[in-house]
């Protein structure tokens, strides 16, 4: 019997929040905006790779309670060109060089990086 395709074991993992690349903060002023963005619920930053991210959690309108996509055909780009072999039901772990849950996380992490200065 062949093996499903890992979107079959699946529970929407990749369709249930947006990772955005953002600038590598330089000043204190980028630092306020990325404080900004963590105050909010759902939102988090990491560094992966030396590249910073904005994640916000926000489930895709289309992913069914059966994690199935109801617009698979007419499906983003984005979504066709993401492979499986790397994907997030496969993985389990992340590479992050940092990941910020809230601002509390981004004061601990500036605090320690100003005191090793």
């Amino acid at each position: 019997m062949p093996k499903p395709p890992p979107c079959a074991q699946c529970d929407g993992k990749c369709c249930r929040h947006i990772a955005l690349q953002i600038d590598e903060p330089e000043d204190t002023d980028d630092f306020n905006d990325i404080r900004w963005y963590l105050c909010h619920r759902g939102v988090q930053v990491f560094v992966e790779d030396g590249k910073w991210y904005l994640q916000m959690y926000a489930r895709c309108r289309y992913l069914d309670e059966n994690f199935i996509c109801n617009n698979y055909n007419k499906r983003p780009n984005l979504c066709r060109s993401y492979k499986t072999g790397n994907c997030e039901a496969t993985r389990l772990d992340f590479d992050y060089e940092l990941h910020f849950k809230s601002d509390a996380d981004l004061d601990a992490y500036l605090a320690k990086k100003k005191g090793s200065s």
